[in-house]
């Protein structure tokens, strides 16, 4: 089976690869590669895996690239440990640094089979510097990077498809940002490898991408997990700041803390692994980037939040949840837009659709959810004056449930007479209602022969 890129370079030089990590090429020394001419590429993506940085990433595999790893690819001549890609850099530090940075992604076809074995392919980021030298590439436990590691957690095919490693042929770690100390002004050489263990099948990869350096000093590595935003709530402020907004994403810590345009909020609370709430700070007029960054982890959310300046004080609104959450694809629930300041006359839609809107109060409006294609869906709300809030994939459609399917009717074969009694041997007619058990050769008999007529005429009235 192959597994197919778009728009990428096989058989990287040294200097692609460097290129593609965002390593600064005015910091480079020297920069060597050791590798079968197959094992590595510059990529623009692999399946549903992207750059962190960037239009590209690097790419060094222990099989062929392009050849699914299971059951891969035996190279057999780079390192005796088996099928050895190795990319090293020299670089000189600026004067500023206290440390360097780079995001990985490892993915391994050792994954189920061979988890709690040591027969695992394994990713290596040593280092050498008069800050640290040795493997950077550790768990906090001291484990390597390999499918034992406590970073290896990405199993389910959907975060996979398309990588080679998705339908069951293994796993991966996702991005991952390590952190290594180094001391300005010194020459420090990082050499990324990742190599086969025991055997040259069931192949493994490295994603190496977002190289930088940073004035946070660190006494040792760290590798962190980074963090993702996803929206924030409200979005809107006047030039003077002072309201306090909400930011959602995944796992955030007690170390976050949130900027507006670069600037820092006054004050930034950490509420859960997925909410922090921030004070505006003032801006003037415009629409600015939203940054959160946490224990040197980052994320940013473009063009998210906007300063207004309105001489009569209207305030925009602000959508805070949307419930529920999922409807059915042939709509038809009632759904309520819970926020602040609502206006009497406000109009919502959903995606661009206008419904009809019942106005409850300034903080609740409701309407009935529209039929709707699968998937995610946006709903905006607009007041009487033109201000408006909007909450990117506040609905999510699925498919609605099948019809129940009638159950096969039997015929009735009763031969009735004109006056629909049925005659019993002596030519008297036989009690047929449904109260009498009389026929029965027991009352149980009777009983369960009741249920069943019951259960029969609640069917039909479905």
């Amino acid at each position: 089976m192959l597994f197919l890129f778009l728009s990428n370079s096989f058989a990287a030089t040294p200097q692609e690869l460097a290129n593609a990590m965002s390593i600064p090429a005015t910091d480079v020394v020297s920069q060597t590669l050791t590798a079968d001419a197959s094992a590595t590429a510059v990529l623009t993506e692999t399946g549903v895996i992207y750059p962190t940085d960037g239009n590209d990433f690097s790419y060094l595999y222990t099989g062929s690239v392009g050849v699914a790893p299971q059951s891969g690819t035996d190279l057999g001549s780079y390192g005796e440990s088996g099928d050895r890609t190795t990319f090293t850099v020299q670089l000189l530090v600026p004067p500023t640094a206290n440390s360097a940075l780079f995001d990985f992604y490892f993915l391994s076809a050792e994954y189920p089979e061979f988890v709690g074995t040591e027969y695992n392919d394994k990713f290596e980021a040593n280092v050498t510097g008069t800050a640290y030298s040795g493997n950077a590439a550790t768990d906090s436990l001291g484990n390597m990077v390999d499918v034992n590691s406590a970073f290896f957690t990405v199993v389910n095919d959907i975060d996979l498809q398309g990588t080679g490693f998705d339908a069951g042929a293994g796993g991966g770690t996702g991005w991952l940002t390590m952190i290594v100390p180094v001391d300005p002004g010194d020459t420090v050489t990082f050499s990324f490898t990742i190599y086969d263990v025991a055997d040259g099948i069931y192949d493994s990869a490295v994603l190496l991408d977002g190289f930088d350096w940073s004035t946070t000093d660190v006494d040792e590595p760290i590798i962190v997990d980074p963090i993702i935003l996803d929206y924030i709530s409200p979005k809107r402020s006047q030039t003077e700041g002072g309201i306090v907004t909400n930011i959602y994403g995944e796992d955030f810590n007690s170390t976050c803390l949130a900027y507006f345009d670069g600037i820092e909020s006054p004050s930034t609370t950490y509420i859960d692994p997925t909410r922090i709430q921030a004070e505006v700070p003032p801006h003037d007029v415009g629409i600015v980037d939203v940054e959160v960054v946490c224990d040197s982890a980052q994320d940013k959310l473009q063009s998210s939040f906007t300063y207004y300046e309105d001489s009569d004080g209207a305030e925009p609104p602000s959508i805070l949840s949307v419930e529920p959450y999922q409807h059915f694809d042939s709509g038809g629930e009632t759904v309520v837009v819970s926020g602040i300041d609502f206006v009497s006359g406000a109009v919502l839609d959903v995606d661009g659709v206008e419904v009809e809107t019942e106005f409850v109060d300034v903080n609740t409006l409701k309407f009935i959810a529209p039929a709707h294609a699968l998937g995610f869906a946006d709903v905006r709300v607009v007041n009487p004056d033109g201000l408006y809030d909007d909450l990117s994939g506040a609905m999510y459609y699925v498919p609605s449930p099948d019809e129940p399917e009638p159950e096969d009717e039997v015929e009735d074969t009763t031969d009735m007479s004109a006056d629909s009694d049925v005659l019993e041997g002596d030519g008297a007619p036989k009690d047929t209602s449904v109260g009498s058990c009389s026929h029965f050769s027991s009352p149980k008999e009777g009983l369960g022969f009741i249920l069943m007529i019951l259960g029969v005429l609640a069917w039909r009235k479905k």
